[in-house]
């Protein structure tokens, strides 16, 4: 536990949190950050080049750029909505223009302010910072349009997505007669079959959010999550490293897995231990980071100290007491342990804890049986070599204690 995780910001998500930030850089050993042009101009205000720099020559984190972007497009053909998933990325000036990361880059931080030269120069030390992302697996290319097509393919899976989604925008709990399919009648082309009453969720969502009117929820906005979905676990896997990621999206990826092994988890303690919920008694490293009551660059100072807390956090069951011992021990004559109290958890989630051992058990064989896709093989291939689906989904503990005791 506590090696490796991924952060990636996703195309629906806030940018990059640095509280959150700062709490992965205390715990996990590596730190991956794969960066697109949004992320790189936050990071680049946030925190400034040197900061990130001091991250990756001390050893703290790595980066990557990935510049692309992932969507579902929608259009109307005799009154239908055909829907594609689509992966796309900012074209040059000009028609056949060769447009390079470092290009699309200095043109973001360009629009936001810099003079060409200081923007082009940012960009150009911040790509050597974070090369490329290359969508490439021991030589073979990974595409993540290709495998997300697989999932929209798979009615149990779209449907429950569908539903974990929806629930999550409105805050409303959707009928049990409800159903959500997407049927594919073209390559890479699906048309969507539901009963769902997507004006009436729009409604519900704009007045949960505040949101106006035309911030619509519409079949498009589940396939598009869905396929941020994908996305994120196939990153994950890439790096062989957890993930962060949102509670809604890691109830759909949980589904994924879940309908991979066609497990439902009913038997055992043991199966309910695999959605363990860790309340850390802490400190809000992460609000006193974001409040500006303490700057990244502080953090760093403090970050270098805990090295050898790490090492010995590494390899050890994610027992509460255990990671209680470690916090105190991180905190101790530091900064974190004058500031506010703040209940906070980490909901680490090895998502398919018994699914690994099914596989790694049963062997090829098992993997053979079940008749995967080519998208889940690539999924339980990652998973026979040692990577385990995990997810840090950081939530707030009051609704839960609010319920616990009935107030």
């Amino acid at each position: 536990m506590f090696e490796k995780i991924l952060l990636r910001k996703g195309a629906s998500a806030p940018e990059i949190d640095l509280g959150l930030l700062a709490e992965a850089l205390l715990f996990y050993q590596d730190v991956h950050i794969i960066m697109d042009p949004g992320t790189a101009l936050h990071l680049e205000f946030a925190i400034g080049y040197a900061n990130l720099k001091r991250l990756a020559d001390d050893g703290h984190a790595s980066f990557s750029f990935f510049r692309s972007f992932f969507g579902a497009s929608s259009s109307k053909q005799n009154g239908i909505a055909i829907n594609t998933l689509v992966q796309f990325q900012s074209a040059g000036k000009t028609p056949n223009t060769k447009w390079s990361s470092e290009d699309d880059l200095a043109s973001v931080l360009a629009r936001k302010g810099y003079e060409t030269k200081k923007a082009n120069s940012a960009a150009r030390s911040i790509i050597k910072l974070a090369p490329p992302e290359l969508m490439k697996l021991s030589g073979k290319s990974i595409d993540v349009i290709q495998m997300a097509n697989e999932d929209l393919r798979d009615p149990q899976y779209m449907n429950a997505a569908a539903r974990v989604f929806l629930q999550d925008k409105t805050g409303q709990q959707i009928p049990p007669n409800w159903n959500f399919k997407a049927h594919e009648i073209g390559k890479g082309e699906f048309i969507v079959v539901t009963n769902y009453d997507f004006p009436l969720l729009s409604a519900q969502y704009q007045k949960l959010n505040q949101l106006p009117a035309n911030e619509l929820l519409t079949p498009s906005s589940v396939l598009a999550e869905v396929l941020e979905a994908r996305a994120d676990v196939v990153f994950a896997s890439k790096y062989m490293a957890e993930s962060v990621t949102t509670p809604t999206r890691s109830a759909i990826i949980q589904n994924k897995f879940e309908l991979i092994g066609n497990l439902r988890r009913q038997h055992s303690q043991a199966d309910i231990e695999l959605f363990q919920e860790i309340h850390l008694n802490g400190n809000s490293l992460r609000t006193a980071i974001n409040s500006g009551q303490r700057t990244f660059e502080e953090f760093l100072d403090l970050l270098d100290k805990t090295r050898k807390f790490k090492s010995w956090l590494k390899g050890v069951k994610p027992e509460a007491g255990l990671l209680k011992e470690y916090h105190d021990a991180v905190i101790r004559e530091t900064w974190l342990e004058r500031l506010p109290n703040k209940s906070s958890r980490f909901t680490v989630m090895t998502g398919a804890g018994a699914i690994i051992d099914y596989f790694v058990t049963g062997g090829a064989a098992t993997v053979g049986a079940l008749a995967l896709g080519a998208a889940d093989t690539f999924l339980v291939d990652r998973m026979l070599k040692g990577w385990r689906p995990n997810q840090f989904v950081e939530k707030n503990l009051t609704p839960f204690l609010q319920s616990e005791n009935g107030h």
